[in-house]
């Protein structure tokens, strides 16, 4: 649980600041990791894996320059160094849904397009779902192999 009200007291207001402004501040992002490093004693952080998907995460910033902030993959850099792997390919996976079902609603119903959206509202938001259905999400889409 301290892992999870470390998340929330960090996202609510990187969401509200990043709704406004478009950006994290990358002192708040090393205060999230280190804060989480310490709470978690560094139980969660997999060498081989976590550099893995800090690699994939910068690999998609650069082949799809413009379509996700930098900001934002420095925030899920530190979430996958300070959660299990599994837990965070999952948030990786609602944020996205999430984010791009309301994109798609807001561009159905809005006269012009919408071509930017503040990520960590989604991120925010997928990181609750996997927190409250991880059980439920993990025997679904991993079938409990993971």
């Amino acid at each position: 649980m301290t892992l999870y009200y470390l998340i929330i007291i960090f996202l609510i207001p990187l969401s509200i600041f990043d709704f406004e402004t478009f950006t994290i501040p990358n002192h708040i992002n090393l205060i999230f990791l280190f804060t989480g490093l310490y709470l978690t004693n560094l139980q969660y952080v997999e060498p081989l894996g976590d550099f893995s998907a800090i690699l994939v995460l910068h690999l998609f910033y650069y082949l799809f320059y413009g379509s996700v902030g930098y900001g934002d993959i420095k925030l899920f850099s530190v979430l996958t160094l300070i959660t299990p792997l599994n837990f965070f390919l999952y948030i990786l996976i609602f944020t996205y849904l999430i984010g791009g079902l309301f994109v798609v609603l807001i561009n159905l119903y809005k006269s012009n397009r919408v071509d930017k959206v503040p990520l960590v509202p989604f991120i925010t938001n997928g990181i609750l779902i996997v927190f409250y259905m991880y059980e439920d999400i993990h025997l679904i889409y991993a079938g409990g192999f993971l």
